[in-house]
């Protein structure tokens, strides 16, 4: 497909959707007056919705023009102007123009006075994507003299997927980074912890005790605690290693499923997008090394290799999530039914592989986990089993304040290219293997449902996990054997490729990050902070850091650990309603065993369910800040987001 002869289907695409962000970007300016309260008549306001609106006229224009002759002759005489400027100094500059406009995005929502007005505007946000990605592939479109091969052509749709795909990924990539700082206290409810229970691995050289290993997410404290082999290290070094590590690992994840698809430049495009859809996904790092290792090693030709890849991946399963024993064997199967037919096999010949798989590797998982319970030196095995106890929210599963889209709407929408291509796919398939994929996938869906509508979830669509990369797997063979069947010319993939990542885009766009922190502000604040901690521990009492414990597992705050109570584990203790765990907790509260307490900011507040985590805030306020309140007063707080709590010289009576 030559340049200058791609299908009206891409201008369709682009133009409605500029016509569509252009109308959704006035409204946001609209609802960014009403929070911010400036009038929309001032001139600079004004001036701004009066250009995204002539924006949008010229759009609609131009996609009615679409679904006409006349469109052609107006692509043609466009192609002839940018002909004109088609040399190699212009080739250059086009090329030094499309790098530097990936960084646009990044810098607009960085920028002091920008970025607090529309860093939260995802319409807005989407609107300069779209204007961006325009850009860009003129840019490419002038500067293909350079990279201009003998019987190699591009064509318009190439510009476009080269140019999104870019523009998503540099955003993606900066929206990662911005975590990597030195910020010395927490960012976000749990993220920071998991270097202290990362640092548990090392407990005797770090806090000279020896502890019990983590009770949540084993194996991700684990590969969490490598940079802990070098010895002390900056903070800034753990959340890079975290970063890296994640992406990564979804990097060799979507590179494995290229693999499928051959070298051809659309297989690259689509491997960037897969990489996007599972960062997007927010799929734990530890759940993508049994995923990489079942894509890489799994093979209905090498029989030995699939089973010790099953077992070695049940076992890590095993030691990771409860949710996730069955699924290292479920995607093994997943492989077997698409690459395996019928022929001419009963039911119980075809079924019996993938059957005696799931049956190794959930028993294999149990037995890891069994193991670990009781290696890990944690005394009470029901800690281990909090999720099963835990209320189910499931209002959460429909659009809500903790997650605005739902659950189901949400992983559908994120993962609806890949049901096209699933369902697009099955007609190949024999009866059995069609029974086989859409049992897995849709067990996976609704047990992804379940737990992610358990209190204390549902924020995201994180546990969704196991379906993502299931659906992923199905999507990615069922198109590859598409182009081995040299089918894939009857349908626009590159088009249909765009269009999904304009789709991964709208999820993408949602996030903003942060913009760095007051470094003298925050040093003082550390500074008294280690002062307070300090002089108590002196004096010979315990200081319990309910929070904010990962200044101890990196040095930056000095005194003895106690390690009962931390934030994350207490509140699925408290949301479990482990009674002999949170009698304990209050018993050390009535007896005043610590001498003094840091944690986040307590508020007696309970709210409706219907607001952001409701649920949680009130599970917390009744049975973590009534009871500490009862006991303890609050000594200090700081902007940082941490109180101090010190004994109450007469204690409440709250039995």
């Amino acid at each position: 497909m030559k340049s200058g002869k791609s299908p009206t289907f891409l201008w369709r695409i682009f133009f409605g959707s500029l016509l569509l962000s252009s109308l959704l970007a006035i409204l946001d300016i609209r609802n960014l007056a009403l929070d911010k309260g400036f009038s929309l008549t001032q001139p600079k306001w004004l001036g701004l919705i009066i250009v995204i609106a002539f924006m949008g006229i010229f759009a609609l224009i131009l996609f009615v023009l679409t679904w006409t002759k006349g469109f052609e002759k107006i692509k043609v005489s466009f192609d002839a102007f940018l002909h004109l400027g088609e040399n190699r100094f212009a080739g250059w500059l086009a090329l030094f123009l499309f790098f530097l406009s990936l960084f646009s995005l990044p810098a607009f929502i960085s920028h002091p006075y920008l970025g607090s007005l529309f860093s939260n505007r995802l319409w807005i946000k989407l609107l300069l994507f779209l204007l961006l990605t325009f850009f860009d592939a003129l840019l490419l479109r002038v500067a293909r003299i350079v990279y201009k091969k003998e019987k190699k052509t591009f064509s318009w749709i190439d510009f476009f997927l080269f140019a999104a795909l870019s523009q998503l990924l540099v955003y993606q990539l900066f929206l990662a980074s911005l975590y990597i700082t030195d910020y010395p206290f927490a960012i976000g409810w749990t993220r920071d912890s998991r270097y202290y229970y990362a640092s548990l691995f090392f407990a005797q050289k770090i806090y000279g005790q020896k502890l019990p290993l983590p009770i949540l997410h084993p194996t991700l404290h684990f590969i969490f605690s490598f940079p802990f082999l070098f010895g002390k290290l900056p903070l800034s070094i753990h959340r890079a290693w975290s970063v890296i590590l994640t992406l990564g690992l979804s990097r060799a994840v979507s590179f494995a499923l290229k693999r499928r698809m051959g070298r051809s430049p659309f297989a690259i495009f689509f491997a960037v997008w897969i990489f996007l859809f599972l960062v997007q996904g927010s799929i734990y790092a530890h759940l993508l090394v049994p995923v990489l290792i079942i894509f890489l090693f799994v093979s209905s030709e090498n029989p030995k290799r699939t089973w010790m890849a099953i077992i070695i991946t049940s076992l890590w399963a095993g030691m990771s999530r409860i949710n996730w024993f069955p699924v290292p064997a479920m995607l093994a199967a997943l492989i077997y039914f698409l690459e395996t037919p019928q022929e001419d096999k009963n039911a119980f010949q075809y079924l019996k592989l993938p059957t005696l798989w799931f049956i190794a590797g959930v028993s294999s998982a149990f037995a890891a986990q069994a193991a670990y319970i009781q290696l890990s030196g944690n005394g009470a095995r029901g800690e281990f089993f909090t999720s099963l106890s835990s209320a189910l929210l499931w209002y959460r599963l429909l659009p809500n304040a903790t997650y605005p889209p739902g659950i189901i709407f949400g992983a559908l929408l994120l993962s609806a290219p890949l049901i096209f291509l699933l369902f697009y796919g099955a007609r190949r398939w024999q009866p059995l293997q069609k029974l086989g994929v859409f049992t897995i996938l849709i067990v996976l869906f609704l047990g992804g449902l379940v737990v992610s509508v358990k209190i204390g979830g549902g924020a995201d669509l994180h546990n969704m996990d196991a379906y993502f990369v299931s659906i992923l797997l199905v999507g990615t063979t069922a198109l590859a054997r598409e182009f081995r069947l040299d089918s894939a010319p009857k349908l626009r993939w590159r088009e249909m490729l765009f269009a999904a990542t304009l789709l991964l885009g709208w999820f993408i766009l949602h996030g903003s990050g942060s913009r760095g922190y007051d470094r003298f502000t925050t040093d003082a604040i550390l500074n008294d902070l280690q002062a307070q901690v300090t002089r108590v521990a002196a004096q010979g009492d315990e200081v319990l850091f309910i929070s904010q414990r990962h200044l101890l597992a990196v040095e930056l705050i000095d005194v003895p650990l106690v390690p009962e109570y931390e934030k994350d584990v207490l509140m699925e203790m408290v949301m479990s309603k482990n009674k002999s765990y949170l009698d304990t907790f209050y018993d050390d509260l009535r007896h005043q065993r610590f001498g003094l307490i840091v944690v986040d900011p307590q508020k007696d507040s309970l709210v409706g369910e219907e607001q952001s985590f409701g649920a949680e805030n009130n599970k917390w306020v009744l049975k973590v800040t009534y009871p500490l309140w009862c006991y303890y007063e609050v000594l200090e707080t700081y902007p940082a987001g941490i109180e101090l709590y010190v004994p109450l010289a007469e204690p409440m009576d709250c039995k």
